[in-house]
């Protein structure tokens, strides 16, 4: 019993100091903390998630595949020592994402590699980079820009065209990395920014662009990564 009476004592005191300090506090930042709440929930509903899928594979394709085409299309400028990939990005929330700092890299050195966008082209006269693969050929949906918008409630696909223009560079590279960044709004880190990237081994390469009597098989890997 006297256990009993000690704990009712107890939430006695307790319900006192919260009627007599907790209400009134409560009651003078009512706005504060409606606005706090508000907030908090703003924040909650506009919550930015991207689901991003890479393709699983980089696939080296056949020099002068990879071309730039003028706005007739006709053939501009070929393209050696491409490595093919691409992603897809999904953005269900309400609000538009920036990305920026896309670029591709030698993840061993860090070095820089060429990643084709739309701004890249060797002149204006280009209009579109397409993908030949026997007789068929596939336009190639590369970004504009090494940054950009996921729009609110969108679905975005890109193709990835990396080249290696250094020969040095291309006998020694056993991996090729993708990376870019997008800005997330935070509570406490309003200016946080979240990192995707994924890494490529390519070991053995030079032995897929050996069966040269096998023209299909980097399209046909590509297209699997493409729909998994």
């Amino acid at each position: 019993m006297i256990i009993i009476e000690n704990i009712l004592q107890n939430a006695a005191s307790i319900c006192r100091a919260i009627s007599k300090y907790i209400f009134p506090w409560i009651g003078d930042n009512i706005f504060a903390i409606s606005s706090f709440l508000i907030s908090l929930y703003t924040l909650w509903s506009n919550r930015q998630v991207l689901s991003i899928n890479w393709a699983p594979n980089i696939v080296p394709v056949q020099d002068s595949t990879v071309m730039a085409m003028d706005k007739d299309f006709q053939p501009i400028a070929p393209y050696n020592q491409v490595f093919l990939a691409n992603i897809t990005v999904i953005n269900p929330s309400k609000n538009d994402l920036a990305f920026f700092n896309l670029y591709a890299f030698d993840p061993a050195t860090d070095n820089s590699l060429s990643l084709l966008t739309k701004k890249t082209y060797i002149n204006s006269k280009e209009k579109d980079i397409i993908h030949v693969v026997g007789d068929t050929f596939y336009k190639l949906d590369i970004p504009d820009q090494k940054s950009g918008v996921f729009k609110a409630n969108s679905f975005t696909r890109f193709d990835l065209p990396v080249v290696i223009t250094n020969k040095e560079q291309l006998n020694s590279i056993t991996s090729i990395g993708i990376s870019f960044r997008i800005a997330k709004r935070r509570l406490f880190h309003p200016h946080k920014y979240e990192k995707y990237k994924i890494i490529y081994h390519i070991n053995g390469w030079q032995k897929i662009l050996g069966e040269k009597a096998e023209m299909q098989p980097d399209q046909k890997e590509y297209e699997k990564g493409n729909k998994e």
